[in-house]
């Protein structure tokens, strides 16, 4: 039973706080009026990585572990697009923001640790945990997705704080 363990991780606080006010960034190069495309895009890559992950079977890892790191790939583009929103907006938000955005982006940076621990169990994990560690990884995936929503919310409306 000590593998099961290993796959059976419990979601950190953190979700906690995702859930209370974390969120998601859209591509820099995207101006304002694309937010909702933006999210809208990432919502359907999300719910379309999701389907796609519940129909991989074990024999299918090979193929679920390419897509999967593919959607990492694109979190860490979107997280490190989102700073760099951040950072050009700092002197227009008042410090309450700031901190509400240092918080918010640390918990989608803890929250991405997570997903990533999730992944390495999928990829490293034995064929009779497939389906327990795919359903980890899907959550905490979604959770990342959960979050990426009120960051961006976050950042915005840090924007609209200081004249």
């Amino acid at each position: 039973m000590k593998l099961a363990k290993r796959f059976f991780m419990p979601l950190p606080p953190v979700l906690l706080a995702i859930a209370l006010g974390v969120g998601q960034p859209t591509l820099a190069a995207n101006p304002p009026a694309d937010d909702k495309a933006s999210v809208e895009r990432i919502s359907q890559e999300s719910e379309d990585l999701m389907k796609a992950l519940k129909a991989y079977t074990v024999k299918q890892r090979d193929e679920a572990l390419e897509k999967s790191q593919a959607a990492l790939d694109a979190i860490d583009r979107r997280i490190e697009a989102l700073e760099a929103q951040v950072d050009q907006r700092w002197d227009k938000m008042d410090q309450a923001a700031r901190d509400k955005a240092r918080a918010s982006l640390k918990a989608l940076r803890e929250q991405r640790r997570e997903v990533a621990t999730w992944f390495g169990s999928m990829r490293d994990g034995s064929v009779e945990a497939w389906e327990e560690v795919k359903d980890g990884f899907a959550g905490a995936y979604q959770a990342l997705q959960d979050a990426w929503k009120n960051t961006e919310k976050d950042v915005a409306a840090g924007d609209k704080k200081k004249p």
